[in-house]
């Protein structure tokens, strides 16, 4: 934001009013675009973007009596709310493609028939919601990452008796018309435990990432350990064991680098995982005590939040890490709270602030385009 008071800056801010703020800084290289997606009277966040500046995210809106967390997808300035299909009661969108495809889980209470899981697929062109199948002799599945082409969607499929939560890769099969579930090879055929939950993939669809189960010491304590597999030319999915570490896992690029959180700590840190496994701490913003990395794209530019002490005075604060320096993330200059939650392949960043410290200020969602 321009640092000086001035007429710019007026101007600025009743643009911004309107869903857009234009800023100029010092560097050319940092000039950026703004825009507000002021979508709910109390609250929104954006966790996808994509190539088009297609948006995914969640806001809350009156439901009745009460406010309810919904979630949408935003094509130019126009919203579309994902409901849950028939027999089920609750949807949560987990990742966007550069084709328009959301992927994400849907639920029901526990104890219902076939399952209270299922991953899906979502159209943004047709508004068609399909569920995908489980793996066989499984009853839940689960998606969580989808490869910018749309063709393959990655997540984990579950079963019990024995217990088992498998990571694997639906792929799309055109002759058919539908996405085909396959198991990832895992060190225990069951994988009795899925270790900070989440299976990734690259944009580029060659690559995926998870953290499978190697030994189950007792009922309760499982060893585990990070893993990538990578697709050969055959079609072939390559296991390989990446660290020893168990981070929690939350974006990867086509250089098979990943970004995500430390785990196993009281107080996770932001960090970058290089092709060989090697584990980097994205350093915290001055005074804060955690961070979480969200986002990256193929220029390795990451992008995430970082937080002060609980029940400290401020909260959490959007960052940008490049090269090896990070830097709180430029949004309007009466920004309280904000995170930087996804990056696009140009630099674009989407995420959620809150303007200012007045009572009936909301949390919205916002596109920070590069310049």
């Amino acid at each position: 934001m321009v640092s000086r008071p001035s007429s710019h800056w007026i101007i600025s801010c009743l643009l911004c009013l309107h869903g857009f703020c234009v800023v100029d800084t010092a560097s050319a290289a940092d000039e950026y675009e703004l825009k507000l997606i002021d979508n709910s009277t109390t609250f929104s966040q954006a966790i996808a973007i994509n190539a088009k500046l297609e948006i995914l995210g969640a806001r809350e809106v009156e439901d009745g009596p009460s406010i309810a967390m919904k979630p949408y997808f935003r094509s130019g300035d126009t919203d579309v709310q994902l409901n849950p299909p028939k027999g089920f009661t609750n949807l949560e969108p987990q990742a966007l493609s550069e084709t328009g495809l959301v992927v994400g889980y849907v639920s029901r209470p526990l104890g219902s028939e076939n399952g209270s899981l299922r991953g899906f697929v979502w159209n943004s062109k047709t508004s068609e919601l399909s569920l995908l199948e489980p793996l066989p002799t499984d009853i839940g599945s689960h998606a969580q990452d989808i490869s910018a082409d749309g063709k393959r969607i990655t997540g984990y499929s579950t079963g019990h008796t024995p217990p088992r939560i498998r990571p694997c890769v639906w792929q799309w099969q055109e002759k058919a018309k539908k996405y085909q579930p396959q198991q990832l090879s895992t060190i225990l055929p069951n994988n009795p435990y899925l270790q900070t939950g989440q299976v990734i993939i690259s944009p580029d669809g060659k690559r995926i990432a998870a953290c499978i189960t190697e030994e189950q010491l007792s009922d309760f304590v499982f060893d585990s350990s990070l893993f990538v597999w990578t697709c050969s030319e055959s079609g072939e999915w390559e296991r390989k064991k990446l660290s020893n570490e168990q981070p929690k896992l939350k974006d990867m690029n086509d250089l098979a680098t990943i970004v995500g959180a430390t785990a196993g700590e009281e107080r996770g840190r932001a960090c970058v995982i290089d092709p060989d496994g090697k584990i980097e701490l994205i350093e915290l913003l001055p005074e804060d005590e955690t961070n979480v990395a969200y986002g990256i794209n193929n220029a390795g530019t990451v992008v995430g939040m970082s937080d002060d002490p609980h029940g400290g005075e401020g909260g959490p604060q959007a960052f940008i890490w490049r090269k090896g320096v990070v830097e709180p993330l430029k949004l309007l200059k009466s920004t309280v709270d904000s995170s930087a939650m996804a990056i696009n392949q140009d630099g674009a960043i989407a995420g959620f602030m809150l303007k200012d410290s007045r009572e009936d200020a909301s949390i919205v969602s916002f596109v920070r385009i590069a310049k």
